[in-house]
Formats: structure tokens, C-alpha cells, sequence
């Protein structure tokens, strides 16, 4: 869904980093704060995902799966000069007739490091709380201090969609329905405006929705806007930048540039960074072990290094001197400028 690859992308600007699937997926990061929820194991699942309507019929979103004779194609960027992920969402329709198409995306709210959401998310839950603005339709989230020594930053997402008319969810049971995934959403059964609930939800997410009219061979875009600040003024002044005329646009080529020019610093070319970032999916999403490996069993590795086991992610077998060694140490200022 992704048409500048096929492959596992990681964006950043230093500060906020977004892993990007195959098919669009993935999770949002800001500093070492899970902004959306993500699983390394089944990250499929996680959003945002995107969901086509028709009629009756629907499907999620993915590269090669969408509705017939509907392309659906995403774009994803870091700006350079603000925590913000924008998404480019085109919608294109190869029918010979006019279409009404119902776009709606979904993502699940951490606000919290990544172990601490994955270890009691429905602890975890219950900290967060949503709210909507008036004017620039946006959604804002929060987590809830617990002591004086917290402070957590304000996440904020607003869907750019000049001309038409959009709703919001922010519970998930609402979205999901009893026993559903996000892969099989009871929002996706009920046509129509969202429910535009905020507030004390249990289970938070951010979801919207709109319709767009698509004549014979003809594309629309929206722009799925998410941001993170410190706090709710810091953060709705990005969303209130981002809804400039053709502002979008603009830091959406900023981080193409900017990408660009990280490469030429590290002085990689786009074939072997695309290499480093496929064997950094490896890394992330790889076989995870619940005991010491057998070939790391009694190893010296685990007592060099300040590092217990389960922090290993990659383990040079050969010696210093070989390629595979060696192309593991080029690839490390790569990974550290990815936030790995």
C-alpha cells in the first residue's frame, strides 16, 4: 500500500520514529514512548489500518487486497522539523461508473513505553483519556499523571479531507465489537458517521471516517495527520500548521529530501539501505526466544558485555574479518540513525 516500497520502512527525524509494513501497518513511536499500540509479533494487526466501503461490500486496505477496480495507495513520511507522521491516502477508481467510497482508518492508543502497555495493557488503558476540538476537527489523547515525577506527552491526530464531511471513534469495544480483531471490525457491518465519542473510554483508539465521490478514472487524496508534543497547545499548533494550504504536501517532500540526504551522509545507496532495513524487520520481528539459545549457551558474549540475553538482537557468528561481519558493523550507524 506503501508505493514508494514493498518492504518494511522505519521513518524518523531523531526524535519521533514510525515503523511502516509492507502494508502500511506498523506502529508510532515519540522518543521511547509507544504513541499507537504495537506488537512485534502479529504486527499486521496494528495500525493505522485502513478499510474501503462500497455498498455492502468491504475490505481492509492492503497492497493488492482492496475493493475491484479501487486503488488505494499510502504514502508515509516523518517530517524533519516537527513530530508529525503524515500519510498520504489516494484513492483511485478504475471503474467505468461513479463511486461512493466510505474511507475509514484505525489505530489503537498506548501513550506509554512499549514493555508497559505489552506487560498490562488493561492497566495501562485506563490512564489514557480523548477529547475533540471545535473548529479544525481533531482528536487528542492523554495519559492521566499518577504522581508528580510523570509527565507525558500529548498525541493528537486530525484527518485532512477538504470538502467532506467526517465522524470519529475513540472506544475501541464501540469500534471492534465483542471478540473482533481489528481485521474484522463491527464498524465495518454498520455504514455511516461514526459515533464521535470521547472522553473516560476504556479501551482508547483514534478511528475516522469519510465518503468520497469517484468519477471514471478518477483519484482523490486525504491526509491522516498524527502529531505528539508536550503538551495540548505545543501539539495543536502542529495540527493547526498542517492544515495550510498544500502544507501537507510540503512536509511530506521535506522527508522524502531529508531521507535522501541522510543516506548520502552515511554514504549508502538506496539498494543497500532497503537491504539493512529488511534485516532490521528480522531484527524486530524475528524469531523471539524464551531461554538462551543453545548457541549461546555458555557463550562469553553474555558475560563481555553489560547486556542480558533477551537484549541481543544480532549475533556475528563468523569472524571480525569477514564480509557478513563486517557489512553487521557498516550497517550500525545506519540502524542508530532509525532510533534502533
Amino acid at each position: 500500500m506503501n508505493p514508494q516500497s514493498n518492504r518494511f520502512r522505519i521513518h524518523t527525524n531523531g526524535k519521533m520514529r514510525s515503523y511502516v509494513t509492507a502494508s502500511g501497518r506498523g506502529g508510532l513511536f515519540y522518543d521511547w514512548i509507544a504513541l499507537t499500540r504495537f506488537s512485534e509479533v502479529s504486527p499486521e494487526t496494528c495500525g493505522p489500518m485502513l478499510y474501503v466501503r462500497e455498498r455492502n461490500k468491504w475490505a481492509v486496505a492492503t497492497q493488492g487486497d482492496s475493493l475491484e477496480d479501487l486503488d488505494v495507495k499510502c504514502e508515509v513520511g516523518i517530517a524533519p522539523d516537527l513530530h508529525v507522521e503524515i500519510r498520504k491516502i489516494t484513492l483511485k477508481n478504475h471503474d467505468e461508473i461513479a463511486r461512493e467510497i466510505e474511507l475509514t482508518t484505525y489505530m489503537e492508543i498506548a501513550l506509554n513505553h512499549p514493555l508497559g502497555d505489552a506487560g498490562h495493557p488493561a492497566f495501562s488503558k485506563l490512564f489514557v483519556q480523548t477529547s475533540s476540538t471545535a473548529g479544525i476537527p481533531t482528536l487528542l489523547a492523554r495519559r492521566r499523571p499518577r504522581g508528580r515525577n510523570e509527565n507525558w506527552p500529548w498525541m493528537a491526530q486530525t484527518l485532512i479531507t477538504p470538502g467532506l464531511e467526517r465522524s470519529w471513534e475513540t472506544n475501541r469495544a464501540t469500534f471492534l465489537g465483542r471478540g473482533r480483531t481489528p481485521l474484522e471490525p463491527l464498524a465495518m457491518e454498520q455504514p455511516g458517521t461514526l459515533s464521535c465519542q470521547t472522553g473516560n473510554v476504556l479501551d482508547p483508539v483514534m478511528a475516522w471516517r469519510c465518503s468520497v465521490t469517484l468519477g471514471p478514472e478518477e483519484s482523490q487524496t486525504v491526509w491522516l495527520i498524527t502529531a505528539a508534543a508536550a503538551d495540548e497547545q505545543a501539539v495543536m499548533e502542529i495540527i493547526k500548521d498542517c492544515h495550510k494550504p498544500n502544507r501537507p504536501k510540503s512536509l511530506l517532500d521535506q522527508a522524502i529530501i531529508a531521507e535522501t540526504a541522510n543516506l548520502a551522509k552515511l554514504k549508502l545507496t538506496p539498494e543497500t539501505a532497503a537491504r539493512y532495513e529488511t534485516l532490521a524487520a528480522k531484527m524486530l520481528f524475528g524469531r523471539k526466544f524464551r531461554q538462551v539459545p543453545e548457541s549461546l549457551a555458555g557463550s562469553q558474549i553474555l558475560h563481555r558485555f553489560p547486556l542480558s540475553w533477551e537484549e541481543l538482537r544480532v549475533v556475528a557468528a563468523a569472524g571480525w574479518s569477514s564480509a557478513g561481519t563486517q557489512d553487521l558493523v557498516a550497517a550500525l550507524p545506519f540502524w542508530r540513525s532509525l532510533g534502533l
